[in-house]
C-alpha cells in the first residue's frame, strides 16, 4: 500500500450515480484526472457531471463546447491558503450519436487544466453573489474519502478502461466470497482455485455487462437533463 494521503472527493448529491459500476467509475475518472495534472492532489471536486457548453470569456451566455466534466482540485498548500485549480476532464465522445453524446460519464479522453490557481470564494459576475463552490453544506456536496479498492489502483501513462478494473475487482471479490462459503459450510474439500476463478471470471463478466447497461441508460438521463436545461450550468 502506498504512503501517499487518500484522496477526498467533494460530489453534488445530485450527481452521484446510484449504479455501483458508475459510482466506481465516477471516482476512477476523478481520480484519474486529477493525478494525470498533479500528483500531489488531496481534495477533488466535480463541480459539474458530464456537459457540453461552456461561459464565454465575458462571462455573458453559453457556447458549445466538448463533452467534459468539470473540477476543482486542491494540493495542501492550495486547502491552507482557501484555493484551487480548475481542470476540465474530456470524455469520450460517441460520434454516431446526436451531439457526440458520450455512453457514460467515466471515460476520460484527456484533460485541459486553467493557467492560474483561484480563490474558493469569490464574486459571481453572472449569478451577481458571493459564491463558495467547496461550501459543503450550501452546495450539498457528499464528502467520499478515497475507498479502499480504489486505493489499488496504480495510474500508468494510459487511461486504463474503468471496466476492466472493475471486472477484476469483483473476480476477487466473488472468489472470496465462494471460499468463504464452502468453510462456512464446513466443507473440507474446497473446489481447485481454479474452478473459483473460472467461475467468478464468468459471473463477473455477467454482472458488468448488465451494471454497464445500467449505468448507460443513467448516464444519458443525465445528458438528456443537460441538454434541455443548459441554464443550470
Amino acid at each position: 500500500m502506498s504512503s501517499r494521503k487518500l484522496l477526498t472527493f467533494f460530489i453534488p448529491k445530485d450527481q452521484w450515480p446510484k449504479t455501483k459500476l458508475a459510482q466506481f467509475g465516477k471516482l476512477y475518472a476523478l481520480k484519474t484526472a486529477a493525478m494525470k495534472h498533479n500528483q500531489d492532489t488531496l481534495y477533488i471536486l466535480m463541480r459539474k457531471d458530464a456537459h457540453n457548453m461552456t461561459y464565454k470569456t465575458d462571462g455573458h451566455g453559453l457556447k458549445p463546447d466538448v463533452w467534459h466534466i468539470t473540477l476543482d482540485l486542491k494540493n495542501d498548500q492550495m486547502i491552507k491558503e482557501g484555493t484551487h485549480q480548475t481542470l476540465h476532464g474530456n470524455l469520450v465522445e460517441n460520434t454516431k450519436k446526436k451531439d457526440r453524446q458520450p455512453d457514460n460519464t467515466f471515460y476520460i479522453d484527456n484533460i485541459v487544466p486553467k493557467a492560474k490557481v483561484e480563490p474558493d470564494k469569490y464574486h459571481d459576475k453572472r449569478k451577481n453573489r458571493e459564491v463558495d463552490n467547496w461550501d459543503v453544506q450550501a452546495n450539498n456536496l457528499i464528502k467520499i474519502l478515497e475507498p479502499e479498492e480504489l486505493q489499488n489502483v496504480v495510474l500508468g501513462k494510459d487511461w486504463i478502461t474503468v471496466l476492466d478494473e472493475y471486472q477484476n475487482m469483483l473476480q476477487k471479490l466473488l472468489v472470496q466470497q465462494k471460499v468463504e462459503f464452502f468453510k462456512k459450510q464446513q466443507i473440507k474439500s474446497l473446489p481447485a482455485p481454479q474452478v473459483l476463478e473460472e467461475e467468478a471470471k464468468k459471473e463477473a463478466a455477467e454482472q458488468v455487462q448488465k451494471e454497464e447497461k445500467d449505468a448507460e441508460q443513467e448516464a444519458q438521463k443525465w445528458i438528456d437533463f443537460v441538454i434541455t436545461h443548459p441554464e443550470e450550468l
